[in-house]
């Protein structure tokens, strides 16, 4: 089932759940029967993002097959340094030669992933949407059960590729403004399961992005339970106290819950210092932040709210 779960994660819900090993064999074949000397210079040219030098490489083995689902030491083939790259073209090529999308390297990673450190935002659209199409996943019929699994498998990227492929039309499963809120609280939720720096900012992209589109930071159905997941990863409380949508009754509620606990000190100023600064006229916020502390006997808070103006 958790197999099944994580091929669904990836968009691929309508193929066969033994796509992304068959890729991996694939690249297994083709390390054992490619050349040393092709294999090396296939994925120096993927590697240094040479295209020439790369249809070169490619035209002279005896499978193109196999010459482009070779792997580096650490698992990676051509086309997730293609990806890396930024490079559509060379993508598109390699695909087009046999390149398998669904492998992974030796950390589980598919080429997806690497599109998404493509640092042109327009090339790392245009390579996610392309990728997930050739995916098929353009027949997201449950798009948000499908990004809601890849939150939770700690997936961020592949989440964010739907959400982008789902916003991109072309017959897609369109989210509606709506489907921005829950998303932002599955991301909220998840990223407490993050086990790596890439992982963590992963899941930050994707709550920015849902905050961009009009997520709704103080919903009151969901207010309570994002804000308390949220105070487990500071990377993640920190970034949501900076967005300015956060309304006053949403900052003085929260604040009065952080005051119920002892210490969370750079949270609780956060939070404070964060509203007052993206809310010119937070006066009326001061002076009851001001009594919440008091009341709560929060000694450091008082002091700290006592040097604001």
């Amino acid at each position: 089932m958790k197999k099944f779960i994580l091929a669904c994660c990836l968009g691929l819900a309508v193929l066969p759940l033994w796509a992304q090993t068959r890729g991996n064999i694939a690249s297994d074949f083709a390390n054992a029967f490619v050349s040393k000397e092709v294999k090396n210079a296939v994925l120096k040219a993927a590697r240094n993002n040479d295209f020439a030098a790369l249809k070169k490489a490619v035209n002279g083995a005896n499978s193109s097959s196999m010459a482009v689902n070779v792997k580096n030491e650490t698992g990676k083939t051509p086309l997730m340094l293609a990806c890396y790259n930024g490079n559509l073209e060379m993508a598109k090529y390699l695909v087009k030669q046999g390149a398998k999308i669904n492998t992974t390297d030796d950390e589980g990673r598919p080429a997806i992933y690497f599109a998404f450190l493509t640092r042109n935002d327009e090339t790392k659209h245009a390579l996610v949407r392309w990728l997930f199409h050739d995916m098929n996943a353009h027949v997201l019929s449950k798009a948000q059960f499908l990004i809601q699994n890849a939150l939770m498998e700690r997936m961020p990227y592949v989440a964010l590729g739907m959400i982008y492929q789902a916003e991109g039309g072309e017959g897609l499963y369109v989210l509606s403004d709506k489907a921005y809120t829950p998303i932002l609280l599955w991301a909220v939720k998840a990223a407490y399961y993050a086990k790596s720096r890439i992982e963590m900012d992963g899941y930050l992209a994707v709550i920015e992005h849902v905050l961009d589109k009009g997520a709704d930071i103080n919903d009151p159905k969901n207010r309570e339970e994002l804000w308390k997941n949220a105070a487990y990863k500071s990377q993640i409380y920190l970034y949501l106290t900076s967005r300015p949508e956060i309304s006053s009754a949403t900052a003085l509620r929260e604040f009065e819950r952080m005051l119920q606990f002892e210490g969370h000190e750079t949270l609780k100023t956060s939070l404070v210092d964060n509203f007052i600064q993206n809310h010119p006229d937070h006066s009326t916020f001061l002076r009851q932040a001001r009594f919440m502390a008091r009341d709560a006997e929060d000694d450091f808070m008082q002091q700290h709210l006592a040097t604001k103006s």
